[in-house]
């Protein structure tokens, strides 16, 4: 498998043959996004069982947001997340989860990803 992370990882030139030939080598690609780039970003990759894209959420929208410190960053990733689906695309939630973060909240959370169709990674959030 190879994981593609970044801020956005359709941006770069090129990016669109680098992944047509790991999939074409039958490697499974992992496209860690946090912006969610698999609405129209995505044209340069098509649908395959071997790509699939993972969009960072650390929780329901409030959450997300009090983390991201950006207002709209979690509807927008939601958002994507329903158009990459539309097309084709396998899509996952990778979550950091941080001390004091309530598992009521988490659990919710879950069930969220579940009506959303998604499944989800998990890590720790390690305080510095």
């Amino acid at each position: 498998m190879v994981a593609i992370p970044g801020g956005e990882p359709l941006n770069p030139q090129g990016i669109g043959e680098i992944v047509r030939g790991l999939v074409a080598r039958k490697k499974f690609v992992s496209l860690c996004t946090k912006r969610a780039a698999a609405g129209k970003e995505a044209r340069p990759v098509r649908a395959s069982p071997y790509l699939f894209f993972s969009v960072h959420l650390d929780g329901l929208k409030d959450h997300t947001t009090r983390r991201s410190r950006k207002r709209a960053c979690f509807d927008r990733a939601v958002s994507a997340i329903k158009a990459a689906k539309a097309k084709g695309f396998t899509v996952n939630v990778n979550a950091t989860i941080f001390d004091g973060h309530a598992a009521e909240e988490i659990a919710k959370f879950l069930d969220f990803t579940t009506e959303l169709g998604v499944g989800v990674s998990m890590s720790p959030g390690y305080a510095l």
